[in-house]
């Protein structure tokens, strides 16, 4: 127990989050100690007892040091991943502590995509979260500012999943800012306790996630094409560009070899 309260962790949300799930184990395991201890004063406790009492929790704080082990020298969204690469375990109670440890660190995960999908901004003080924004002066602000940290994305979604994540709160920053609409989403956000999965099984998300992440992702480019073609008449701009190409008079391509005809029948001196 000692080694594993002197295991160092990267700052960070998640981490912290981590480290609070880790206690609450390493809690658990010196109340276990404490009625050993009060045993052996009572002279109550016998060998075979004590094998048989110590097993699984010696067996959780030997996992709990290996999983501080692998993470100690990763942050953000890859202690997600790590801890998730446990799971399914064959032993239930060991499989429960990854599901409760995953349970702690999904909440600082969902708090960074509600503040990105619902209001457009990035709160990430630590660099924990898949989607960062560009500190250069960048020229082309939709493809450029915001960006994906592929490794950064936990495996506990797959790469369509963050894409729309990504996709949305881009969006709604480019509402909210480029084109000056205070849009709110009216799809409300998950319930976590209703999207993580504490059984044994393959993924620690449910299938509500999936429906919430479609729905409103949908729901925000309806309400980006409204927005470019009903307040800024991007139909009417359309229009205007292909009337300048075009040079109103019929196809351009047509008109450009017309007007240059004579010159391209000249002779080719070398």
């Amino acid at each position: 127990m000692k080694k594993v309260s002197e295991i160092e962790l990267k700052d960070g949300l998640i981490a912290k989050a981590l480290k609070t799930g880790i206690q609450e184990e390493v809690v658990e395991f010196a109340r276990w100690q404490a009625v050993i201890e009060g045993m052996i004063k009572a002279e109550e406790l016998t060998l075979r007892k004590m094998i048989l009492w110590s097993y699984q929790p010696i067996e959780k704080i030997k996992c709990l040091n290996r999983i501080l082990m692998s993470i100690k020298d990763f942050k953000g969204s890859l202690i997600i991943s790590i801890i998730n690469s446990h799971r399914p375990n064959g032993d239930t109670k060991i499989n429960n502590i990854f599901n409760g440890l995953l349970a702690n660190l999904m909440q600082p995960f969902f708090q960074y995509i509600e503040n990105w999908v619902y209001k457009g901004i990035l709160i990430d003080d630590f660099d924990e979260f898949f989607i960062y924004e560009s500190k250069k002066n960048v020229g082309n602000w939709w493809n450029q500012n915001y960006q994906i940290r592929k490794k950064m994305i936990p495996n506990v979604i797959d790469y369509n999943m963050a894409y729309k994540i990504f996709n949305t709160g881009k969006t709604i920053h480019f509402l909210k800012n480029k084109c000056k609409v205070n849009y709110s989403i009216k799809q409300p956000f998950f319930d976590p306790k209703d999207i993580v999965l504490k059984e044994e099984s393959g993924s620690i998300l449910s299938l509500n996630f999936k429906k919430w992440l479609d729905a409103v992702d949908e729901e925000v480019n309806q309400e980006l094409v409204r927005v470019l073609f009903e307040d800024f008449k991007l139909n009417l701009h359309l229009g205007a560009v292909k009337k300048f190409f075009l040079a109103g008079q019929g196809d351009f391509t047509q008109y450009l070899a017309d007007t240059l005809k004579e010159e391209l029948n000249k002779p080719c001196l070398l």
